[in-house]
């Protein structure tokens, strides 16, 4: 948890430089900062998603318990795929907070908490004909939530008549 809050943290100058940008107009700053952010977010993922994919081993390494490290490596090995597209999600979202859409950002943060929440119970416990996963469901179920909160929000930069202004896609 640590490690993503500190990867999160990255993207929190976004908003402040956004807005300012925002507030005098200048639309072209803002999808520069926001292009500059999305690569950002490919960059930043790249060590997290190793680390996470590796993160059994590494638990060992550091003396944890086996059987411990084995559960929370499953998780880690699954969620490291959902890290790049989580990433990205944030710098999308201080787009939306930066520019006043904070309804937006509401209601993908509301998305996000349904799928996630549903897909966990899901797969975690094997239900609707899933199988169970235990601990992996978990992981899994975040990779899916944050696929279709990726689409959902990329749809809209490239069909948002609001956002086309900024140059970002």
């Amino acid at each position: 948890a640590m490690i993503t809050v500190i990867s999160f943290s990255i993207f929190f100058s976004m908003p402040v430089l956004m807005g300012h940008a925002f507030g005098q107009k200048d639309y072209d700053s803002i999808g520069v900062i926001m292009q500059h952010g999305i690569l950002l977010a490919i960059l930043v993922s790249i060590p997290g998603f190793l680390l996470f994919y590796y993160m059994k081993p590494i638990l060992i390494a550091f003396g944890q318990n086996p059987k411990l490290a084995a559960i929370a490596g499953d998780y880690f090995h699954y969620f490291a795929f959902a890290l790049p597209m989580l990433f990205l999600n944030i710098a999308i979202s201080q787009l939306l907070l930066a520019t006043k859409k904070q309804n937006l950002f509401l209601a993908f943060a509301i998305f996000a908490l349904i799928v996630s929440q549903i897909l966990a119970y899901v797969f975690i416990f094997g239900k609707l004909g899933a199988p169970k996963m235990g601990v992996r469901g978990l992981g899994l179920a975040y990779i899916i939530q944050n696929a279709l909160t990726l689409v959902l929000a990329i749809l809209y930069l490239r069909l948002s008549k609001n956002i086309a202004h900024y140059r970002i896609l």
